[in-house]
């Protein structure tokens, strides 16, 4: 039995073909039901072993090195011999097709005695190489195999069926006939298909091995211990991006002229970052954050994918010294007489690429590169800058600002884009989602879709997986449905978005706050002039971390498709995309930016001011690639409609077109027509004296609709309920029209002023509060109030419901003027305080209220003393105001008349 026992030569991992034959060896032990053996006999072990490697002369050496007293220990320690023996083989598996290229020695038979004629030496040959089938050389498929078993992955100096010295004379063989196919007219059409075979890619096809890159790309690696840098060529970038994969791409912190084995040279500008994954014996080795050049042209031929660089080799523990101290165990002398390369592994030592024998473009070939750019890339669109530079000259910018725009559109034309591309995300860090505990995959089933919602589906689809902002992904767990939704007033125009509730519900969001309008746009004190940016897709430009692409996967009639970039209706998308922005352009916002998610908003003074900031803005958008959609962005404005509202320098005021389209709105029929109606009057309220007033009956209908709908105030389940079976009447369509009018006569608010003093008038009536916050130039100060010019800065108001409907009409007013302290707290800190128009008597209430009211109940004491709290916080001057004069209607009336 243990005859039988061989090591098995054709398995590739040295490593693998010793625990094999161990396997074996145990095998036939429990055959003959000697499972103790290997302990009680571990010398028999140990030579059962040693008599079963092959091939011979590893066996052999194998033989001899146990002989040394170092080694003798092995002997007597079965599982210590093991893991010795699958050292040696490892360390024999590199330098075993080396081993089998060095020819036989010519063997003599020493003649018998008394035989004075010794017998001819004979070269030891299982096959007649002269014999082989020429398409064993010649394979039909265009592929290298071994010449011996055919076998495609590995070549005949691996193979383990070759005698010794057969390999080289097949590889002479092999020779001849590429040689006649070479001179032979016929078979030229088939020989120049087929990667030919030679002794090169035979000896050195162990350089180069198989890995993963970013979990979705095979390569073909070489590792190179010549090579300073790792470097990929543009056709690996480009495999990954077609799979789906963003790779981002950076530039150097300067470029970098690199010198190739023959001299040759060129610059190399950018570099990407991969992850790349090899598949060992000893389970998977992944290589994180692997930085790689990237060359202008493809890598030379017999290089492979990518080229892996010697500190790389150092890191993974590659040591010269090492390696020659191993060769030596394993064989004392190798022949090196035919081992050439002419991979051109050496040559790329330093990227040297066909680039580097390309001299600079001339004059006369400059005009040819556009042409070139139209016929390469047919699908892209250019970008006319002159249609912008014509807009900004038309808003009247000047000719000196129009000529610089122009050179500005010029150098950044790659910031803007009209149609998608497969452009890499924002250089910025990836949205991270974080899923609450015990959070459980979503998966939605297809719904069904008409057959127009079905076709535009489809191509939508196909778009964003061209692009690379989407992959199919056959494996997700998680699946949220598409709602294809109908554009307004079209008949065949569809928006599909994703509905993410299910995966909101189990995220924990991200606390970022959004900016607050009215107050972010006192930074534009003072300017005259500005620009507006707008995002190419939105938020589509921002990439998905990969840990969390699967949940925001999407079922089709066709498949699951999984987003790497940030969803619109993600719990964090908005939060996350403001941040960002922010962060990106944190040297500007504030000082000559606004940003709104993807709306940009530019300001200055003067035009000059307004250019730099342009520039600066553009530069972020080129180092970071973020793209603009040019035909959305004004490069030079007086007047900008920016979040529903249009700033100038004068100050702010709403966007006509929404305030008509208000009025034009057909009288509510259900709840939700109304509740829609109310929120956008109420978002328009800091422009519209006396609102409370205005939507008092609204509200009152609402408030039914809600309590009729068990008190949830969603608009869903308003929709359910008519206004007709809840008290709509006359009088509710006279207050509707009441509010209409009042649109017609909203108020521009100014932007605040510090040299202008701020005045606050506030007053209450039984059912109602108002209040009015105004600037004034000081030396008007002195006038009589109706002779001031205040401009508007905001408009409150409020209704007195519930308990605070049965306060006195002093603690009403009283009431008014800390509400107003208390919402407009961020305009009423300037260092020269504000002038408080009220009824002294009201403040006096406050502070002493047993002056006012002879008995004030313990709650209210408690009231007051927090409200006088709250006024000492503040810096103001009284001025007395009697009821009587302080008329609330009068004050609103003089406003109007002065907008």
């Amino acid at each position: 039995n243990m005859s039988k026992l061989k090591m098995d030569g054709s398995i590739q991992s040295a490593e693998s073909r010793v625990s094999k034959l161990v396997s074996d060896f145990e095998a036939i032990l429990v055959r003959l039901s000697m499972e103790g053996f290997a302990e009680s006999e571990p010398k028999l072990t140990v030579d059962f072993l040693m008599a079963a490697i092959t091939p011979p002369v590893v066996q052999k050496r194998v033989k001899e090195l146990m002989k040394l007293n170092e080694n003798r220990s092995f002997k007597k320690d079965a599982r210590a011999f093991k893991t010795w023996l699958s050292e040696y083989m490892r360390r024999y598996g590199e330098f075993e097709p080396l081993v089998q290229a060095v020819p036989a020695p010519l063997k003599t038979v020493d003649s018998p005695k008394g035989d004075p004629k010794p017998r001819k030496q004979k070269v030891v040959a299982v096959i007649n190489v002269d014999k082989v089938p020429l398409t064993n050389f010649i394979p039909a498929n265009g592929k290298s195999v071994c010449f011996k078993c055919l076998n495609l992955d590995h070549g005949v100096f691996q193979c383990t069926k070759c005698a010794p010295g057969e390999a080289q004379l097949l590889m002479n063989r092999a020779k001849v006939v590429w040689a006649e196919a070479r001179t032979n007219a016929k078979p030229v059409a088939v020989v120049t298909k087929v990667v030919q075979p030679n002794e090169d890619s035979a000896v050195m096809c162990a350089a180069r091995v198989v890995c993963t890159a970013s979990q979705a790309v095979a390569l073909d690696a070489s590792f190179d211990s010549g090579a300073d840098q790792s470097v990929i060529p543009p056709s690996t970038l480009r495999m990954l991006q077609d799979a789906g994969r963003d790779v981002v791409v950076t530039d150097l912190p300067a470029p970098v002229v690199v010198r190739g084995f023959v001299g040759l040279s060129h610059t190399v500008t950018q570099e990407v970052k991969l992850d790349l994954k090899f598949d060992t014996d000893a389970g998977p080795l992944m290589l994180t954050n692997v930085k790689c050049w990237l060359s202008l042209g493809n890598l030379p031929h017999g290089v492979g994918d990518i080229l892996l660089s010697r500190p790389i080799m150092y890191k993974l523990g590659y040591d010269p010294h090492s390696m020659l101290r191993q060769a030596a165990a394993v064989c004392s002398e190798y022949d090196m007489a035919n081992v050439e390369s002419t991979s051109g592994v050496v040559k790329a030592v330093m990227l040297a690429t066909k680039q580097e024998l390309t001299d600079d473009l001339a004059e006369e070939e400059e005009a040819l590169v556009p042409m070139e750019l139209a016929a390469c890339f047919p699908d892209m669109t250019p970008v006319d800058p002159n249609t912008r530079v014509a807009d900004a000259v038309a808003a009247g910018c000047g000719p000196e600002f129009a000529a610089v725009l122009s050179q500005l559109l010029t150098k950044y034309v790659d910031v803007s884009r009209l149609t998608l591309g497969r452009d890499p995300p924002v250089s910025m860090p990836p949205l991270k989602v974080h899923l609450a505990k015990e959070a459980k995959p979503v998966r939605c089933k297809a719904r069904r879709y008409s057959l127009p919602q079905r076709e535009f589906m489809q191509k939508h689809v196909e778009e964003l997986e061209t692009a690379g902002f989407i992959y199919r992904n056959p494996t997700s767990r998680w699946a949220c449905a598409p709602l294809i939704v109908r554009k307004p007033h079209t008949k065949d125009e569809f928006r599909m978005t994703v509905d993410l509730r299910p995966v909101n519900s189990q995220t924990e969001q991200i606390a970022w706050p959004m900016p607050m309008l009215e107050v972010v746009v006192d930074h534009l004190n003072g300017a005259t002039c500005f620009f507006l940016l707008d995002f190419f897709k939105g938020s589509w430009q921002f990439a998905l971390d990969p840990n969390c692409q699967e949940m925001f996967s999407f079922v089709t009639d066709t498949g699951v498709y999984t987003s790497n970039r940030v969803m619109q209706g993600g719990s964090d998308s908005v939060a996350y995309c403001q941040s960002t922005v922010q962060a990106m352009f944190a040297a500007q916002l504030y000082k000559c930016l606004l940003a709104w998610l993807d709306d940009l908003l530019g300001y200055h003074k003067t035009p000059v001011g307004l250019l730099a900031a342009l520039a600066a803005v553009l530069e972020v958008c080129a180092v970071k690639g973020l793209k603009l959609h040019p035909k959305k962005c004004q490069f030079f404005v007086k007047e900008a409609k920016w979040c529903g509202r249009i700033i100038s320098g004068a100050g702010v005021k709403h966007d006509p077109v929404r305030v008509e389209a208000l009025q034009l709105l057909p009288s509510p029929k259900t709840g939700a027509d109304l509740q829609q109606y109310v929120c956008a009057l109420n978002w328009m309220r800091m422009s519209i004296p006396g609102l409370n007033v205005l939507v008092r009956d609204l509200t009152a209908v609402l408030e039914r609709v809600f309590t009729a709908v068990g008190g949830k105030r969603t608009k869903q389940l308003a929709a359910t309920v008519l206004l007709a079976d809840v008290g709509w009447e006359e009088t509710h369509e006279v207050a509707l029209e009441a509010t209409k009018k009042a649109l017609a006569k909203v108020v521009e608010l100014s932007h605040p002023n510090p040299e202008m003093r701020l005045c606050v008038f506030a007053d209450a009536s039984e059912h109602h509060w108002g209040a009015v916050i105004t600037q004034v130039p000081p030396d008007q100060l002195s006038r009589t109030l109706g002779a001031q010019k205040h401009e508007p800065l905001m408009f409150l108001s409020g209704t007195f419901t519930g308990a605070a409907g049965r306060w006195a009409i002093v603690e009403k007013e009283a009431y008014a003027i800390v509400e107003t302290l208390i919402r407009a707290d961020y305009l009423l800190h300037p260092s020269a305080g504000f002038n408080l128009y009220t009824d002294h008597r009201n403040l006096k209430f406050i502070f002493n209220p047993t002056a006012v009211v002879a008995s004030v109940p313990k709650y209210t004491a408690q009231k007051l003393e927090r409200w006088a709290l709250l006024l000492m916080g503040y810096s103001y001057e009284i001025h007395d105001i009697p009821g009587e004069a302080n008329v609330w209607a009068d004050l609103l009336s003089r406003v109007t008349i002065a907008q």
